[in-house]
């Protein structure tokens, strides 16, 4: 039995239908992007003498994973699985900072990136960074703190898909409430 709905309502799935699956092509291109940088990285690190750096191999292999999980949360909003929402935000916050104090560093980006932060090597230096799905890592470096960064696009996306999530409730409960309305 289809229901027919108010044009405010079909109005409102249509917009959160349109935004749900931008969100999830961008997670997956982001992702695929990142997965083939980063598979030719390892592949790299195979054919050279670095493959006995364990710890090198199982950073790289671990942002491998964090690209795949990126294709995976852009898959289950391209299914409209309502843990997407969940395992998105998770997926942008993990992009929101980049920095690299003390002995460790690490930046990772699935999509794009436009950061902004201070750069503090002898000086404290606004710097700006743009860019495409990315990662750095860094262990055992020269203590102290030299950078740290804000991912201005995983702060938006996160704004956006905290959104979403609220207008797809709001959504159902006009849904439910025109269905207990119109069923009595």
């Amino acid at each position: 039995m289809n229901t027919v709905y108010s044009p405010g309502i079909r109005k409102l799935q249509t917009s959160n239908t349109t935004r749900r699956r931008v969100l999830g092509f961008y997670q997956i291109v982001g992702g695929a992007i990142g997965l083939v940088m980063a598979s030719l990285v390892l592949s790299h690190l195979f054919s050279t003498e670095y493959v006995r750096d364990y710890r090198l191999i199982t950073i790289v292999s671990f942002v491998i994973l964090l690209y795949i999980f990126s294709i995976a949360c852009g898959t289950l909003l391209l299914m409209n699985k309502e843990s997407a929402y969940s395992y998105s935000l998770a997926q942008q916050a993990a992009q929101v900072l980049s920095l690299d104090v003390g002995s460790f560093g690490f930046t990772y980006v699935s999509g794009v990136n436009l950061s902004v932060g201070i750069d503090v090597d002898g000086t404290a230096i606004m710097s700006f960074h743009v860019g495409i799905s990315n990662f750095w890592a860094t262990i055992g470096g020269e203590a102290g703190l030299h950078k740290i960064m804000f991912n201005l696009v995983a702060i938006y996306l996160i704004y956006y898909i905290i959104e979403l999530r609220k207008n797809i409730r709001k959504e159902m409960v006009l849904k439910n409430a025109e269905d207990l309305t119109g069923a009595q």
